[in-house]
C-alpha cells in the first residue's frame, strides 16, 4: 500500500525579491523544503514482545536484533551475520545437540520449503570426522614424498604398516674371565659384538659366541598421533533469517 507524503515550502522573507534568474530562486527555496511521512512507514517500534498488528520494523529488546515484517510468510525476519553457502566452515567446541541448537534455541526443525527462516543454521560436516584441517600447499618437511596439499583433498592413512617385518640378532658370549676375546667375525673389531649380518651360531674354542636370532612377525603400526584437539567442523545449512 502507497503511502503519501506531502511537501512543504519554505515562506519567503518579507520583502523577498524576484532574482536574476529561475535557478536562483530554486537555490532559495530548496534549503526550507522538506516531506511529512507517516510514523508507521519510518519508525520503528521498540519492545520486548513483537506487536501485533504487525508494524514494518520492530526492534526486539530480547534479542537485540531490529526484524522486518515479511508479508508473505506472515513473520518478523531479520538476516543472519553469514550467509547460508555450505562452502563457509567453523571448528567449534560444541556438542550435537548444541550446534543444532546454536542461534536456534527454540529447537526448530527445517521446514521443507521454507529453509530459509526455519531450523538450525548450522550441521556438522562429517566429511572431516576423524581429520585435522591443513592448510593448502606444499606439506613441509614430507620427505621422501614431498606432497602438496589440494584444497578439499583427504591425506594420510592409518599407520598399520610403518614398522616393516625385520629381524634383529642378538649375541652373547660365555668366555672365561681374563680371556682375550676375539670376534666370531674377524672383520668385526672391538669392542663390537657381532653385526646384523653375522651368521647363527657358535665360534671355537675359548672364542665361543653363541648368536640368538630374533625375528618380528610386523608390520606393526606406530601408535603416535600428532598433538591434536578434538571438536567438530561445521558448515552452513541454508537458514539465512532469524524468525518471530
Amino acid at each position: 500500500m502507497s503511502q503519501q507524503a506531502p511537501i512543504s515550502f519554505p515562506t519567503l522573507p518579507p520583502g523577498y525579491c524576484w532574482p536574476s534568474t529561475p535557478q536562483t530562486l530554486l537555490d532559495n527555496i530548496q534549503p526550507g523544503t522538506y516531506a511529512t511521512v507517516a510514523d508507521n512507514v519510518t519508525g520503528v517500534t521498540f519492545g520486548s514482545v513483537a506487536p501485533n498488528p504487525p508494524v514494518n520494523l520492530f526492534y526486539s529488546t530480547v534479542l537485540h536484533r531490529l526484524f522486518e515484517f515479511n508479508v508473505g510468510i506472515g513473520k518478523y525476519i531479520s538476516r543472519y551475520w553469514c550467509d547460508g553457502d555450505p562452502l563457509i566452515k567453523m571448528w567449534v567446541e560444541m556438542t550435537e545437540s548444541q550446534i543444532a541448537a546454536w542461534d536456534n534455541p527454540a529447537g526448530e526443525a527445517v521446514v521443507v520449503g521454507a529453509e530459509t527462516y526455519t531450523g538450525p543454521f548450522w550441521e556438522i560436516d562429517h566429511a572431516y570426522d576423524g581429520r585435522s584441517p591443513m592448510g593448502v600447499g606444499t606439506i613441509v618437511s614430507d620427505t621422501p614424498n614431498n606432497r602438496t596439499a589440494a584444497l578439499a583433498t583427504d591425506l594420510g592413512a592409518g599407520s598399520t604398516s610403518d614398522v616393516a617385518k625385520h629381524t634383529h640378532r642378538v649375541e652373547f658370549d660365555d668366555q672365561p674371565a681374563g680371556e682375550v676375546y676375539t670376534h666370531f667375525d674377524p672383520g668385526d673389531a672391538p669392542p663390537a659384538h657381532g653385526a646384523i649380518f653375522d651368521p647363527v651360531g657358535q665360534g671355537v674354542g675359548l672364542n665361543a659366541v653363541n648368536m640368538i636370532a630374533m625375528e618380528n612377525t610386523g608390520p606393526d603400526g606406530i601408535s603416535l598421533l600428532h598433538p591434536v584437539r578434538v571438536g567438530y567442523m561445521v558448515k552452513r545449512t541454508g537458514r539465512l533469517f532469524f524468525a518471530i
